[in-house]
């Protein structure tokens, strides 16, 4: 929507934003200096015309953007299905090292209640399959990947690196440290790596998948799909197969040798039983002692400490098992933990993986009662985020979880709300508002963000997918329901059925835009962007929609441009028509599924596993200037403070920032609906990032006052400055030449939110690396403070009252006088007359004459001084 212009002149510029360019190459028609319409992401104005079909369209000329990794704010889960969930400790560091997906995290346990993140290195991609810890006390580790295995120096924990290249190996899943080799479960065999240098000595077929190995003497344990293989290791090039026992679905395996008498304990995924122990004294004849089904659910971790076995099993949680008698293993007690897939004992502490819960912390001395918790770090996977005051909210499969985002390299869980199956969170004030997938919407008080805590619970038809608050009121994307307006106060709920199912909404101004998407998973998904006028939350009206080329499962909107996310791509339409938005521009980006835009660049996660960073500022022409690889299903962008910030179902979040781009930290402000707010008093040092950006502030005056704003562009650049009244209409402008500080007086006689505006006077003047300021104050009026005297009552020729008035205070304090007459000393006081000023300027004091007082008394006077301007009357 064009910002209102003194004399109704229309105003049309056209500029390209060339990311990390110096210069803006025009477009259309020489500018016109004044403010300017918000269209993109950093506010690119005219396009070409309507346009049918789908294409890349012309493609600007920009420089790519290279993209940083900055931080991951939480570790995800893996997906279902996926192996490899290991956890390794060390006492002597008091470090645990877990395996996050992609993503070896290591960890201080210290203190058990509060584990605390020390760093992390990414894989690349590769899952991390197994972790061993080889010398208690020595920062090196072995790890293994869905790819690779090599060494880790964690020496500096803050930044561990790899020790050399890994070797390159098919799926290994396990290891285990023989008496001179590294031994791996590798694919379908059994791999034999120099210990010392990791070069290959031999590759032994299975001939079923393997993912457990251990090792005792020169006999090697593994752990196959079909059961256990034992190998005698004495020649390491040339291993010896002893013997192989059934076992069904083998995970992982575990030996004691008990004074010569050799137990292997299998741990079994995929049927009963969920552990065997087998005699293997005799490692060419194994004899099966022993079989426990404790949970009817799948072993797929153990580990053994003296006569105790704790068995981690994916639905059965973790089971506490004594083996005193290897024959006979009974069960003790259990934990219940969703989806537990490794265990490492140390004495009676215990370090569970249990997948959806992150890595908890077990105290196993209290048996035979259950274990206790000492503490976790919780890995839930991120739906949703939302960013406020240096907290992140994120939404995840387990409830709410509150970041502290002071360090962005080391983030800090500090807080949660469990019990929630959250989609999504927005944050307004000290309260939370969370989607839960169940069918709720949930309202928590974050006023401690350190401790929130669930204030109450609204019912909601569908599954809540997506939400904004504004005003009282949240607007829900509720599938199968629609859009569903909630009134916060009470719960009312108000709802707008769709076409296709509602799954993102944004909105801006009195729209609300709706993200529709239905599929059979047969043929191309259907949807669309359905425009509502929520102007009256409580009755929404569908305006029009916007036809996509398929089902959208995103939506952003900003100035007059729609942003839809789609299987298709991203596709943007016009929509400063509501009622009739058409498509302009798009780009194909196959299965994309949110987006978000600021700094004239969109952030379009997709589901491929990666992050499209498109340069928008020519909404009709977007291009793709970088990407970020991300864990499968990267579900949701965020930018704030010059970063983004990307949820991923799987994988937490990611924040990063391309680089050479413009990066303003208060973007995005280019329309009213995205005005960024100022408070008085503070300086704002800020980014024009391109010959169309229009930067918006607000700000929230009281009734009674004087504003004054100053901006200081950077050196030879000529910037402007407007002012906006809450009706949004201009009251003020400051359009100085070249270098001048602009500067603006506005006095408020009624408060409310106004809107400063910052833009180049034209598509040549902006700077994406040199700052302006923006600075403004409010002077509440003076209000007048000293009683005023009625010196003296007399008539005119006419036998009108004419009263002297004496009064005390400046003349800066007071525009006029407000004159109240009764007919009884007690009143009531009608105001006779308003802001009036000394009637007679010759005469001392100041007088004022009650005209038409002749016909008849009593009268009886009170006067007041009065600030105009402020609306202050004084005693």
């Amino acid at each position: 929507m064009g910002l209102p212009l003194s004399g109704n002149r229309a105003l049309i510029l056209a500029a390209a934003f060339l990311v990390g360019a110096g210069q803006a190459q025009a477009q259309g028609p020489s500018p016109v200096p004044g403010p300017r319409a918000a269209l993109g992401g950093c506010d690119a104005v005219g396009e070409p015309a309507p346009q049918e079909g789908y294409g890349r369209g012309p493609v600007p000329s920009a420089p790519r953007v290279n993209v940083d990794f900055a931080s991951r704010a939480l570790f995800g889960y893996g997906s279902l299905g996926s192996w490899g969930f290991p956890v390794a400790y060390d006492a002597v560091l008091k470090r645990a090292y877990v395996g996050f997906r992609s993503t070896l995290a290591v960890l201080s346990v210290a203190d058990k209640r509060r584990p605390a993140l020390l760093g992390w290195l990414d894989m690349d991609g590769a899952q991390v399959t197994s972790i061993l810890v080889p010398v208690s006390g020595t920062p090196t580790l072995l790890v293994s990947t869905t790819s690779q295995v090599g060494r880790i120096d964690a020496s500096v924990p803050s930044s561990p690196s790899w020790l050399g290249s890994p070797v390159a190996l098919g799926s290994p899943r396990g290891l285990a440290l023989g008496v001179s080799s590294l031994l791996v479960a590798s694919g379908q065999n059994l791999v034999l790596l120099d210990a010392a240098t990791l070069a290959t000595q031999s590759v032994t077929p299975l001939g079923a998948n393997a993912y457990g190995v251990a090792a005792s003497g020169n006999v090697a344990y593994v752990a196959t799909e079909a059961g256990l293989h034992l190998f005698d290791i004495t020649v390491p090039s040339a291993p010896v197969s002893l013997s192989f026992s059934s076992s069904a679905s083998a995970r992982a395996v575990a030996v004691q040798d008990r004074s010569g008498t050799l137990y292997a304990f299998v741990a079994n995924k995929g049927g009963s039983p969920d552990l065997t122990v087998f005699d293997v004294t005799v490692p060419s004849n194994p004899v099966q002692l022993a079989t426990l089904d404790p949970s009817s659910g799948e072993g797929t971790g153990l580990s053994l400490n003296g006569n105790t076995l704790y068995l981690a099993g994916t639905t059965g949680g973790l089971q506490v098992v004594d083996v005193t008698t290897p024959s006979a293993p009974a069960l003790v007690t259990a934990y219940a933990a969703s989806d537990a897939y490794g265990v490492v004992s140390a004495g009676t502490d215990l370090y569970v993986h249990a997948r959806k819960g992150g890595l908890v912390l077990l105290d196993a001395s209290t048996a035979p009662s259950p274990p206790v918790s000492y503490g976790d770090f919780p890995a839930p996977g991120a739906w949703g985020l939302d960013i406020r005051g240096g907290y992140g909210y994120f939404a995840g499969a387990t409830g709410l979880f509150v970041v502290d985002l002071t360090s962005l390299s080391f983030p800090r869980v500090v807080g949660r709300a469990t019990g929630m199956a959250a989609l999504d969170v927005k944050v307004s004030g000290t309260t939370a508002f969370v989607a839960d997938n169940g069918g709720y919407l949930h309202v928590v008080d974050v006023s401690v963000p350190t401790a929130p805590v669930l204030s109450t619970s609204f019912a909601l038809p569908g599954a809540p997918v997506a939400l904004q608050v504004r005003g009282g009121y949240a607007y829900v994307a509720s599938d199968s329901a629609g859009l569903v307006v909630v009134r916060l106060s009470d719960g009312a709920q108000f709802a707008l059925p769709t076409t296709y199912w509602a799954w993102d909404v944004a909105l801006s101004g009195n729209l609300a835009y709706v993200a529709t998407y239905w599929s059979d998973y047969v043929n191309p998904s259907s949807g669309q962007v359905e425009v509502v006028d929520v102007s009256n939350p409580e009755a929404p009206v569908l305006l029009g929609s916007a036809v996509t080329q398929n089902g959208v499962s995103g939506v952003a909107a900003l100035g007059s441009y729609l942003y839809a996310a789609t299987d298709w791509g991203l596709e943007v339409f016009n929509v400063a028509t509501p009622a009739a938005p058409y498509f302009v521009g798009g780009f194909q980006a196959d299965l994309s599924t949110r987006v978000s835009v600021a700094d004239g660049l969109a952030y379009l996660a997709r589901g491929t596993g990666e992050v499209s960073v498109l340069d928008v500022s020519s909404p009709w022409a977007p291009a793709q200037v970088a990407s970020m690889p991300a864990e499968p299903w990267p579900v949701k962008p965020l930018y704030r403070d010059g970063y983004c910030y990307v949820a991923s179902a799987i994988a937490g979040v990611y924040v990063f920032h391309a680089t050479g781009a413009c990066y303003d930290r208060y973007e995005p402000n280019d329309d009213f609906d995205h005005a960024w707010p100022l408070e008085a008093g503070a300086y704002y040092d800020a980014l024009v990032c391109n010959g169309a950006d229009a930067d918006h502030y607000a700000l929230t005056l009281p009734s009674g006052g004087t504003l004054s704003a100053a901006l200081t562009p950077p050196a030879g650049l000529n910037y402007d400055l407007f002012l906006y009244d809450p009706a949004r209409s201009l009251v003020g402008s400051s359009t100085l030449g070249a270098g001048a500080v602009e500067s603006l007086s506005y006095t408020a006689t009624s408060g409310g939110g106004y809107t400063l505006l910052v833009n180049g006077s034209d598509s040549t003047q902006y700077s994406g690396s040199q700052t302006y300021r923006l600075t403004f104050s409010f002077t509440p009026c003076p209000a007048p403070t000293q009683p005023l005297l009625i010196y003296s009552a007399r008539l005119d020729p006419n036998g009108d009252v004419i009263l002297d008035i004496l009064d005390p205070n400046q003349p800066s304090t007071r525009t006029g006088y407000n004159v109240y007459r009764a007919g009884s000393p007690t009143g009531p006081w009608a105001l006779r007359a308003g802001n009036v000023v000394d009637m007679d300027q010759g005469t001392a004091n100041a007088q004022y004459v009650d005209a038409g007082s002749n016909a008849g008394g009593p009268y009886y006077y009170l006067v007041t001084a009065l600030n105009a301007a402020c609306g202050a009357e004084g005693p």
